[in-house]
């Protein structure tokens, strides 16, 4: 088996069956596909089941279902791994869909390169009620193998896109980094610590996953839970005082905006003022400018309003 393709399933009745229709219009033989039911109380499992049913036997046999009580997903991907078969491991959120060319680029590129340790690719940004593309995620990293290259690691860091679905990883990398459960924004830990280790990459500059932006998803409105994720992302980054402490910085930046914009529109001036002042924004140009520009963007729409 060359690749086990890991959905987690939780409140996707709208969007699962487009997310599986993507999948099986296109499946290999040689790729399994693990279907995690994440104590959804909706309908998604159902029109799983019965797009499941509209398959040949073979294909069936193709797919995993575990079923769990509500976890998170962490805990969903994490269980995947621990029984996925294939020889690398890659991710799809149950609310987005894969382009139509995704498991041929991939697999080729297995098949000329089995000894690359990461895939990436790009990722076509949407938003989800006027289907408006909103941007390509990836695109700005040149194609090609890289291994330990300083230059390629500063641009993944700069752009800050951790999202697992844009990258399939070897099974025994995932199996070593499992996600930290009960928190968002667990990509972030994730992913940078396997790029900051002694692998090989290849980056696909092809978009081949479309990326559904949600107002209702859990990182798309300010709330606890997700400041608390880039609290803990950002102490997770600050960690590195090695010789890629130049490289981590380039993420800590763009995770230092977000989090004290996220604390401005959930808890107020105050408490963003105080924030500002601990991460040290008011010295810090990298990270006070871009802050001050989307407050006031922000603060021009409630004006209009």
């Amino acid at each position: 088996m060359k690749l086990s393709l890991i959905v987690p399933v939780y409140k996707v009745q709208d969007y699962i069956q487009e997310c599986l229709l993507s999948i099986v219009r296109q499946l290999p033989s040689d790729v399994e596909v693990i279907i995690i039911n994440d104590g959804s109380p909706d309908d998604s499992m159902c029109i799983v089941e019965q797009v499941l049913r509209g398959l040949s036997e073979n294909q069936q046999k193709q797919f995993v279902i575990l079923n769990q009580s509500n976890q998170g997903q962490s805990v969903a991907r994490n269980n995947a791994i621990k029984i996925a078969k294939g020889r690398y491991i890659g991710f799809l959120d149950s609310d987005d869909y894969i382009a139509d060319n995704y498991f041929e680029t991939i697999l080729t590129h297995i098949e000329q390169q089995p000894n690359v340790d990461l895939f990436s690719f790009s990722a076509i940004h949407f938003e989800d009620v006027s289907n408006k593309q909103l941007g390509i995620l990836g695109d700005q990293l040149p194609e090609g193998l890289f291994k330990n290259d300083h230059i390629f690691l500063k641009k993944v860091f700069e752009e800050c896109s951790w999202q697992s679905w844009s990258r399939i990883v070897k099974a025994e990398i995932m199996q070593k980094n499992l996600f930290p459960e009960n928190i968002l924004l667990e990509d972030v830990q994730v992913f940078s610590k396997i790029y900051l280790e002694d692998i090989t990459i290849y980056h696909i500059n092809k978009s081949l996953v479309h990326y559904r932006q949600r107002t209702t998803s859990s990182v798309a409105k300010a709330n606890q839970k997700l400041i608390d994720g880039y609290k803990k992302a950002i102490l997770f980054l600050e960690k590195y005082d090695n010789s890629k402490a130049d490289i981590v910085k380039l993420s800590l930046v763009k995770l230092k905006v977000d989090y004290l914009v996220h604390c401005f529109t959930f808890y107020g001036v105050n408490a963003f003022f105080k924030e500002m002042i601990k991460y040290h924004a008011f010295t810090d140009r990298k990270v006070l400018f871009p802050v001050i520009y989307t407050i006031g963007r922000h603060i021009s729409k409630l004006v209009k309003l």
